[in-house]
């Protein structure tokens, strides 16, 4: 794990509460971006390296992506855009069924702390 990454993962817990302990557990693999996309295998997602990719051909192979492997959810995000973004510019690669679990997975514990509270 390096420091830049893990301090990411950190900064995303309001918008991606899952993707911190997947990140410390092994389960998010970093790569460089080759044109070429590989299975998820055990891997809960993929973070693509992209260096010097504009924001526009991300969307476009974020859009492509989507399009052919439907079992799977593509992501793009760029560090021009603030907030939330990823340190460098990437494409995301997740398991559509994985992430739809741990939505409601997050969705019940959310929903139980406001009935608790």
């Amino acid at each position: 794990m390096t420091d830049e990454w893990l301090e990411y993962f950190e900064s995303i817990q309001e918008v991606c509460p899952w993707s911190l302990g997947w990140y410390r557990r092994g389960r998010i693999d970093i790569v460089q971006w080759m044109g070429i996309v590989h299975p998820l295998r055990h891997y809960a997602a993929r973070i693509y390296l992209s260096p010097g990719t504009s924001q526009e051909q991300l969307n476009e192979w974020q859009e492509y992506l989507n399009d052919i492997k439907p079992r799977e959810e593509w992501f793009y995000s760029h560090p021009s855009n603030q907030g939330y973004s990823t340190p460098y510019p990437v494409l995301i690669q997740q398991s559509h069924a994985k992430l739809q679990t741990a939505r409601r997975k997050y969705s019940h514990k959310s929903n139980d702390l406001m009935v608790s509270v």
